[in-house]
C-alpha cells in the first residue's frame, strides 16, 4: 500500500477532568490492511510548563519519531510473515519441492524464523530489519556457545567420563567434543587452578564427579 500524505495537526488547548489546561494535538494512524485510519490524541503537557512554541516543537519531534511523514513510511499490510508461510506450506512447497527438501526447509522455518517474524507485516521485513535480526541472533549464539564451552571444560576438569560429556553436549563423536576443549591443554588448566585454589579444586571436582555419576 502506498504512502499517505504527511500530517501537520494543530496544537490546541483543552481542560482535563482535574481542571488542568494542557496542550494537545490529534493525528491519524493507519490500520493494517485498511484504508480507513484511526484518530489518536496526544497530550503534550500543561500550558503552565511550556509555551505554545515549545509545544509545537514537541509535536514535530513526536511525529518524526513515529516516522508518519517519512518518504519511506508504508501503510501496514494485513498480510504478515505467517500468511506467507501458510501460502508456502499449502501451495508452493507441495508443488515445487521434494518431500525431503520440504521437511528440512519446514524444520528451519519452525526453529529459526516463525517465533520472531510470524506477526510482522510483510513490507516491514526489509534488508535493515533482517540484518538487525541476524546481528541479534549472532550475539545470542555467541553467548550460548561460550556457556557450552565452559560446561564442557568444567566437566573435563571434574573428571566426568568423556562418553557422558558427549551425551550431555549432544555430540556424535569425540572429535566434535574436542573442538569445545580449546587450545590450552587440560593439565595446564588443572595445574593453574591448583596453584590458585589448592585442594579446593580437587574437592570440587570430586563433588561434581559424584553428582555426574
Amino acid at each position: 500500500m502506498s504512502r499517505r500524505t504527511g500530517q501537520n495537526p494543530k496544537v490546541r488547548v483543552k481542560k482535563c477532568s482535574n481542571g488542568q489546561k494542557v496542550f494537545f494535538f490529534q493525528y491519524w494512524i493507519d490500520v493494517p490492511g485498511q484504508e480507513a485510519r484511526k484518530r489518536k490524541t496526544h497530550v503534550i503537557g500543561p500550558i503552565s510548563q511550556m509555551t505554545k512554541s515549545e509545544a509545537e516543537r514537541k509535536k514535530v519531534e513526536f511525529l518524526l519519531n513515529l516516522e508518519l511523514n517519512s518518504m519511506e513510511y508504508l501503510i501496514p499490510s494485513s498480510l504478515t510473515f505467517a500468511n506467507a508461510i501458510s501460502h508456502y506450506r499449502d501451495v508452493f512447497a507441495p508443488r515445487m519441492l521434494r518431500s525431503s527438501t520440504y521437511s528440512t526447509a519446514d524444520g528451519h522455518l519452525r526453529t529459526h524464523l516463525e517465533a520472531d517474524w510470524k506477526d510482522v507485516p510483510i513490507e516491514h521485513i526489509t534488508l535493515d530489519s533482517v540484518n538487525e535480526w541476524i546481528w541479534k541472533k549472532r550475539d545470542e549464539k555467541a553467548g550460548m556457545q561460550a556457556f557450552r564451552r565452559g560446561c564442557n571444560r568444567r566437566w573435563e576438569l571434574a573428571g566426568v567420563n568423556p562418553a557422558v560429556i558427549r551425551q550431555q553436549m549432544g555430540h556424535a563423536s569425540a572429535a566434535m567434543t574436542a573442538l569445545y576443549t580449546g587450545e590450552i591443554p587440560l593439565e595446564q588448566i588443572r595445574s593453574e587452578f591448583s596453584m590458585k585454589f589448592g585442594n579446593k579444586i580437587d574437592v570440587l571436582e570430586t563433588m561434581e564427579t559424584g553428582a555426574a555419576a
